[in-house]
């Protein structure tokens, strides 16, 4: 009797699905039997397996393993974290969850990419306490980075992909930074968890109240800090006002919400894509003196009355606010270096360090336990 031929790899031309890796089939909700009846999955052939693995060619000199192609399958679900695969870290200790929220367009997906190209490259010593130590989203910020490396520069030119919203109830895409604190001491791991909501969903939240918004973001209430995105060229536009009442009804929302929650956390207000409008509005100021529109300038500070008035609010009830300006990515990238990138999440992780954070247990031991318990209980004594 012959051996069955062994199965071959899974592969799925669906980039968020999770299966061939052991995850999750993103199709899972409308099929009852993804491994069968899925039409997107399928088996690799030998020489599609073959393919796949000379994808990783380690450079001649012993460098490290270049990936050629970063639209090949990572080991979790897709090139983003669901939020099963968050929840699962925010289950563990000590894991960091920061919601970045804006506009359409307002330049968050490039933030996060212009953050992980400098932790990656080792360009936040001076600015970040922690180092890069890895990422379970390291696909999808590879490939991220390789549509930010065709940016040209050139007008309306998209730098990388919006954040899709195929699934009008999904909550959302994480991308996960594990960072290491630089103090030699200190051998702890920090989960970092990023939320890129997708900027369709901010006019939703700022409008009315209703329980289709709380459903599909239900980790807000977790998270321990927010980013907020206003596009600065889109302020100074026609309808730019739109994008401050919007923004400041965001903010009070959130203001609302924490107090619901019995807690408060760090907000940041960042002004992206300052580049544009630096020459008629100068350099940003101070962090110090942010909250006030007129260090703003003429034209730029009237467009953030509305916005500026709720993160003062805020300040009152007792949160950390922050205004900053960031230019993620002013030129290609081999022609200039971001600004302001690592500022609002380094202030963000100094805010969130401050919290008292809960010890470890000491769990008692019995009186009549086995030797090496025993210890145990003399090392606690």
């Amino acid at each position: 009797m012959s051996l069955p031929l062994p199965a071959q790899p899974l592969r799925c031309s669906n980039p968020d699905c999770g299966l061939p890796q052991g995850g999750r089939c993103a199709r899972a909700a409308a099929i009852e039997d993804p491994l069968n009846d899925c039409p997107d999955l399928a088996r690799s052939s030998d020489e599609e397996a073959a393919d796949t693995q000379a994808a990783y060619v380690p450079e001649p000199t012993g460098g490290p393993v270049v990936v050629d192609d970063a639209s090949e399958p990572a080991p979790w679900s897709g090139r983003h974290l669901t939020l099963s695969d968050a929840q699962r870290l925010m289950g563990t200790s000590p894991c960091r969850v920061v919601t970045v929220v804006g506009p359409y367009n307002s330049g968050k997906t490039c933030l996060l990419t212009s953050l992980f190209l400098q932790m990656a490259n080792g360009g936040t010593k001076t600015t970040l306490a922690y180092a890069f130590a890895g990422s379970s989203s390291l696909h999808g910020f590879l490939t991220l980075a390789k549509q930010a490396s065709r940016y040209q520069g050139e007008p309306g030119e998209q730098v990388v992909d919006h954040t899709a919203t195929d699934n009008p109830e999904d909550a959302g895409a994480f991308l996960h930074l594990a960072l290491r604190p630089r103090d030699i001491v200190d051998d702890r791991i920090i989960e970092l968890l990023l939320s890129d909501i997708p900027g369709e969903w901010f006019d939703d939240y700022a409008n009315a109240e209703d329980e289709r918004a709380d459903r599909r973001l239900p980790f807000l209430r977790r998270c321990d800090g927010f980013i907020v995105l206003a596009d600065s060229s889109a302020l100074l536009a026609p309808g730019g006002g739109k994008i401050d009442h919007r923004t400041s009804l965001v903010l009070r929302r959130l203001s609302k919400k924490m107090k619901e929650w019995g807690r408060t956390s760090p907000v940041s207000f960042v002004l992206s894509k300052y580049d544009r409008v630096w020459e008629k509005s100068g350099d940003p100021p101070l962090p110090e003196v942010a909250l006030d529109g007129a260090s703003w300038g003429e034209q730029l500070g009237p467009r953030l009355r509305r916005t500026l008035t709720a993160l003062r609010d805020m300040q009152r009830q007792g949160v950390h606010v922050r205004v900053s300006a960031t230019s993620a990515i002013p030129r290609p990238l081999g022609q200039g270096q971001p600004i302001g990138v690592v500022e609002p999440f380094s202030w963000m992780l100094e805010q969130i360090d401050r919290r008292h954070h809960h010890g470890r247990l000491c769990l008692p031991v019995p009186t009549n336990a086995r030797p090496f318990t025993a210890i145990r209980r003399e090392g606690q004594s």
